[in-house]
């Protein structure tokens, strides 16, 4: 292996990519720090599926041992102490560094946040069109139900199955990259946490309320499930609502799960909000508008018979009784819209707060000295019930929805058209049937830009005088 020397490189200078060098490393004691951080990503390359793992530097702290010797983020380990450590694992490699005095490192400078900033945008364009070819499969069972009756029901419904599988894993591995990309986390990112190898690298799941169901992993072949969805795909309409049922409890079920944990690591204070990824943000804002239907789906899921209740509900009530979670794309877009409409429409809160020409004259001190007229006018224009405790409700939720409108403000070019539709519906924004992604990316960043600056009370009230401004009303 040819080695170049380093120069006295210092934690400030330029490297090129692709550039290999030796540094030393030496600490008085074991007890004392080098000073930087491992991470390991592991991928595969080709049409084999060739495992290749990297073990790069993540982090150096500033007047360090290693930031005087010049050790710099993006750096991938090739040897230590003229031992070879491609193959070695992340844990014996850690080990090794720990039990060492001196450290001879072989680097090659590589542009690690370009690389995983391309493999996110890779996953996300795969995960985009795993959804496409979802929503193709299901277009084919319908055409093929109209044409055919049940013919060919069943493999257009595996199909389906492997494309949620994929859907699945691009998830993980797409999680894995965020996670590594954000430099601005707590020093905690910078341990591996528990995670396991996967197609495309180590990952720890996390799902986007927004973008839909978590996907579900195929049933096993032989077992009961899977010979019950052999038997029901015979009746293409039966399996589409069974699969709604299935799909949108898990959905719930899930959200829930999240918005419990979310409330008890908040009020324990083992959370702050600011650490909230947006999934985590999307339930803490949305599930408190949708508790009380939500319980009712809790009880209905588990009691026998509970599940053809929810799909008699599915056929019949959909928007009065069951929550977005059950609802399809379609049904989503026309309910966000209709009760955007309603509340805005019959919302009174611009005549109780003195009817303002413009948001800047907003003059609303605080959500403690709120009338008790104004503050059931604010819960009608955000669906929030006006239950006791409703004043810490809405600071809660104003805190959040700005948190949250910096992390799509970051992200915005990235959301799907789905998701899309779920972040102008939760801000109040009424767009216009039909409208492009384009369109909708438009109308989300022009609320971040109309909103930036407001006070708290101002953005609470904002979506009335946004949607004025914006429909020329």
């Amino acid at each position: 292996m040819d080695n170049e020397e380093s120069d006295d490189q210092s934690s400030t200078s330029t490297v090129r990519v692709n550039t290999q060098r030796t540094v030393l490393l030496s600490r008085n004691s074991l007890d004392e720090c080098f000073g930087f951080a491992l991470q390991t990503y592991v991928f595969k390359r080709g049409s084999k599926g060739l495992k290749e793992r990297i073990t790069f530097i993540d982090y150096v702290r500033n007047n360090s041992i290693a930031a005087a010797a010049g050790v710099q983020e993006g750096d991938v380990v090739l040897a230590v102490n003229d031992l070879p450590v491609l193959q070695e694992s992340h844990d014996d490699l850690v080990k090794l560094m720990s039990s060492q005095l001196e450290l001879r490192l072989v680097l090659l400078y590589q542009d690690i946040s370009r690389i995983l900033a391309l493999s996110v945008r890779s996953l996300q364009l795969q995960y985009i069109l795993a959804e496409k070819y979802i929503l193709l499969e299901q277009l084919e069972m319908k055409e093929s139900s109209i044409l055919r009756g049940s013919e060919g029901s069943l493999s257009t419904a595996a199909r389906r199955a492997r494309w949620l599988s994929v859907c699945q894993e691009i998830s993980k591995s797409l999680n894995l990259c965020r996670r590594l990309l954000n430099k601005d986390a707590k020093p905690e990112c910078y341990l591996l946490p528990p995670c396991c190898d996967t197609r495309f690298g180590r990952y720890s799941f996390l799902r986007m309320t927004s973008a839909g169901p978590p996907p579900a992993s195929p049933p096993k072949p032989g077992s009961f499930s899977a010979r019950y969805d052999a038997f029901i795909a015979r009746w293409p309409k039966v399996y589409a609502l069974h699969r709604m049922v299935v799909d949108g409890s898990r959905w719930c079920f899930s959200d829930i799960k999240t918005y419990i944990r979310l409330k008890r690591e908040l009020s324990s204070d083992a959370r702050s909000l600011e650490s909230l990824s947006m999934p985590e943000l999307e339930v803490l804002v949305q599930m408190p508008t949708e508790l009380p239907r939500v319980v009712v789906t809790a009880v209905l899921v588990p009691i026998p018979f509970g599940f053809y209740v929810i799909g008699f509900a599915i056929i019949f009530f959909p928007r009065l009784i069951l929550t977005r979670h059950f609802w399809s794309d379609a049904q989503r877009k026309k309910f966000f819209q209709i009760d955007v409409e309603r509340s805005l429409k019959n919302c009174s809160l611009r005549t109780l707060i003195g009817d303002p020409s413009s948001i800047e004259q907003v003059r609303l001190t605080s959500l403690d000295q709120l009338n008790f007229e104004t503050l059931i006018a604010l819960s009608a224009l955000h669906a929030m019930y006006p239950w006791p405790g409703v004043r810490r409700r809405f600071a809660l939720r104003c805190k959040t929805m700005r948190l949250l409108d910096r992390v799509v403000e970051n992200n915005l070019n990235s959301l799907t058209e789905r998701q899309l539709h779920f972040h102008l519906y939760i801000r109040r924004i009424e767009v216009q049937p039909n409208s492009s992604e384009s369109e909708l990316r438009k109308a989300l960043k022009d609320w971040m830009r109309f909103t930036n600056h407001l006070s708290d009370m101002a953005y609470l009230c904002a979506p009335v005088f946004f949607n004025e401004k914006r429909l020329g009303s």
